[in-house]
């Protein structure tokens, strides 16, 4: 995170690159360099059709021109800040997109590059009028955000693999970046934990939250790295937005199109609707059978209340779930609490899987309905407000499901008797 009272990596370069010193001022036009030239050049290569060689040359001669030849105070970087003084808010990158756009019309209408230009097809040029900077900036940012991922993939596997924890990286390439890539439905955690040995469903789970604060963390360190931004405070805000910005182009159908073969055998995104969907799964894809569902709940129970929930909900904070759903002393306090919690975590569709998350919506119902019931046999006081008739009809279905274990059927069972009567 930003240090307070300072100025951003980035902003920090800016300045250097447009300062008087020459002597820093080297060490920051290559840093400055480094970090836009291959999402500039992939730019062009995508959209203008060009080679890769003469995609780097115009990039290249784009720096030459516009940054390393003009004066100090002259150069585009300074022309930005000086933008920036005046509007605060303005994107760097979006700006250096813009000039790069122009800087490729101009270089092919000069007189001097007539030769060049007559051998360039003129449906090359087509599109890349002024007017059309809307499109080109869309194009761009989603070359950008590609660019970013694929620096922060490949650096979140190094670490995988250097402390290791290959498994947890193996899990993240079945469960979310092979079946964004190909644009499939991801396997189920049973089966995942099938495939690669993965000892359950919730260590399957667990692999990929770590995996995923990986890449939150490198994912904000890496915008930290390019951002421009005034004060801490201000870069806090940038690096949020920003970071808000490039997922949910990642995320939108289309919106994939790294090329990770290095680190997991595979070719450049091979579907057209390929999308990286960071901020969770859909809970229906986690958890598809009812042996899915049972070594859930197995798991569930032998977990301790406290993480389960996320809060002590009651005395003993290393009861596990298995005790506390046979245990004689809860409290109704206790009991709403955790009715509450299991009402609210069942109904989210798209988990956001942490630790507290990690359990299929079925389980959250179980709970739900054991909490209900056991105020109910245990205190005489009803917890819900739901029709008599339709809570009795729920506690038989959960009843009849073959994966709940025989003591919450005891529990559903004894509650369905006292309602019948």
């Amino acid at each position: 995170m930003f240090l307070s009272n300072t100025e951003s990596t980035m902003m920090s370069v800016l300045f250097g690159v447009a300062g008087q010193d020459d002597g820093t001022r080297k060490e920051y036009l290559e840093r400055f360099c480094e970090a836009y030239t291959e999402p500039l050049a992939r730019f062009l290569i995508l959209t203008k059709k060009q080679s890769e060689d003469d995609a780097r040359e115009i990039v290249q001669d784009f720096w030459l021109t516009k940054v390393i030849q003009p004066a100090p105070e002259q150069n585009l970087i300074s022309k930005y800040l000086l933008v920036r003084e005046s509007k605060e808010d303005s994107s760097f990158r979006r700006y250096l997109s813009k000039s790069l756009s122009f800087h490729f019309i101009n270089r092919y209408r000069s007189a001097a590059a007539k030769q060049e230009r007559a051998n360039v097809a003129f449906e090359q040029l087509e599109g890349w009028e002024p007017e059309d900077a809307e499109s080109d900036q869309i194009e761009f940012d989603a070359v950008w955000s590609n660019h970013l991922l694929d620096q922060v993939l490949k650096q979140v596997r190094t670490e995988c693999l250097a402390n290791g924890h290959t498994d947890k990286w193996n899990v993240f390439v079945e469960l979310i970046l092979r079946p964004g890539m190909q644009g499939v439905a991801p396997p189920s955690y049973s089966e995942l934990a099938s495939k690669l040995q993965i000892d359950s469903p919730k260590a399957v789970g667990n692999a990929w939250v770590t995996v995923k604060r990986m890449i939150q963390r490198h994912f904000v360190t890496a915008i930290q790295q390019y951002l421009p931004s005034g004060t801490s405070q201000k870069s806090l805000a940038d690096v949020e937005n920003e970071a808000r910005e490039m997922l949910f182009g990642l995320a939108a159908k289309g919106g994939l199109r790294i090329e990770f073969e290095e680190s997991i055998g595979m070719v450049e995104a091979s579907c057209a609707s390929a999308s990286f969907e960071l901020a969770g799964i859909p809970a229906d894809h986690l958890f598809k059978t009812v042996a899915d569902l049972q070594e859930a709940w197995n798991g569930m129970l032998s977990t301790e209340v406290r993480i389960i929930f996320g809060e002590p909900i009651q005395a003993d904070g290393n009861m596990i779930l298995n005790d506390w759903i046979l245990s004689k002393s809860e409290s109704l306090e206790s009991l709403d609490r955790a009715r509450k919690i299991a009402k609210r975590s069942g109904k989210r569709k798209s988990e956001q899987l942490s630790e507290h998350h990690c359990f299929p919506r079925e389980t959250w119902a179980l709970i739900y309905l054991l909490a209900i019931a056991t105020a109910k046999l245990r205190l005489g006081m009803d917890l819900s407000q739901m029709d008599a008739s339709k809570l009795k009809t729920r506690m038989q279905q959960f009843r009849d499901f073959v994966w709940i274990d025989d003591d919450s059927r005891i529990i559903l069972s004894q509650f369905v008797d006292i309602a019948a009567t």
